[in-house]
């Protein structure tokens, strides 16, 4: 019988609140606002600690309830309007650390998980000799109960952030895809971003030239560096302190139930595959090399217990069948698991 998962708890930085206040004068709620943040556990007082944690699967469903009750189907983009790099607190200040806009997009997805864990944004750099533009993708954590509210006020700050950090205050995406289904009136979306918006696509992303990566960085100041660079080390998750003992501790939980793979790693650690490869890769190895010599020691451990079968511990390392298991094994080794334990016994 299959366990139904348990749903995961994301967090979020309170900034995340910024202009929710605006937006509920200008609809002519804010005297429901009260009572509309304390139905989620929010409070306006959280506006004033913005370093403050919030559950961010709570926020995710006081956006849609928001949009729902206060007859405002395009909630999340009018926050949009309000919010941008600002609401990342000093996790923005990277940017402007960066040479150049490409520089400057990577160190915030990067770092993003220091904001909020119920989410990954993901840049991909495009080939302009391809034809093939530059992205930035919101991907929401399994759980986090994102929806349409949040899916299109993340990809509305990605377009703030681009403005800010280009320095270009027409910029335009060549296209933008969200994966929830087509609004009844998606006009609100193509205005804001004024440029075609599809939906019920595999992703929410934003598109654009991928030379505008090679612009320098619009707000670039270095004098922020020392402070920007010890607070963001001070506040990293202590998960991601010590990537290589966070990665081998969960390959020891995950081995044997078959998903000890890179991606569902990476997801246990609120980081983007690709990032997370790129922390290992900064600390000399790789994924698996960890999971190789995680297995090769365990396999030693347990061929010393005589009473376990090779299929049993076949399966503990977490391979399809023994045979796969022998052949990793003589790589390791030049010898069998067999002849290895009985060398053991021998002594």
């Amino acid at each position: 019988m299959k366990r139904t998962p348990a749903i995961t708890a994301y967090h979020s930085r309170a900034e995340s609140l910024y202009g929710i206040v605006e937006v509920a004068v200008a609809l002519g709620r804010e005297p429901q606002l009260d009572a509309m943040l304390q139905r989620h556990g929010f409070s306006r007082g959280l506006l004033a600690d913005p370093e403050s944690r919030i559950s961010f699967n709570a926020l995710c469903q006081l956006h849609e309830d928001c949009a729902a009750e206060w007859d405002c189907a395009d909630f999340g983009l009018r926050l949009a309007r309000i919010q941008n790099l600002n609401i990342l607190g000093p996790v923005g200040l990277v940017a402007r650390l960066s040479d150049n806009v490409g520089a400057a997009l990577k160190a915030l997805a990067d770092r993003m998980s220091i904001h909020s864990t119920g989410y990954t944004a993901s840049l991909d750099e495009g080939d302009s000799a391809k034809g093939r533009p530059a992205s930035i993708s919101f991907l929401p954590r399994p759980g986090s109960q994102s929806g349409r509210q949040i899916q299109e006020l993340s990809l509305g700050i990605a377009r703030n952030i681009l403005v800010i950090a280009t320095g270009q205050a027409d910029f335009r995406p060549l296209r933008v895809d969200f994966q929830h289904p087509p609004p009844a009136d998606p006009e609100p979306a193509r205005q804001f971003f004024a440029a075609p918006v599809n939906y019920a696509r595999p992703g929410n992303t934003l598109y654009f030239d991928p030379a505008l990566l090679a612009l320098p960085t619009a707000i670039r100041d270095t004098a922020y560096a020392p402070i920007i660079n010890a607070y963001l080390e001070q506040i990293r998750p202590s998960v991601e302190k010590d990537i290589l003992a966070s990665t081998r501790q969960l390959i020891g939980k995950l081995l044997a139930t078959g998903r000890c793979s890179r991606e569902h790693v990476a997801d246990c650690l609120h980081l983007h595959p690709r990032t997370f490869q790129r922390r290992l890769s900064d600390a000399g190895v790789t994924f698996n090399q960890l999971l190789d010599d995680y297995r090769k020691t365990l396999a030693m451990d347990l061929l010393t217990q005589q009473d376990l079968p090779l299929i049993q511990v076949a399966d503990v390392l977490g391979y399809a069948d023994q045979s796969t298991f022998n052949q990793a094994f003589r790589r390791w080794t030049s010898s069998t698991p067999m002849k290895f334990r009985a060398a053991q016994t021998a002594r």
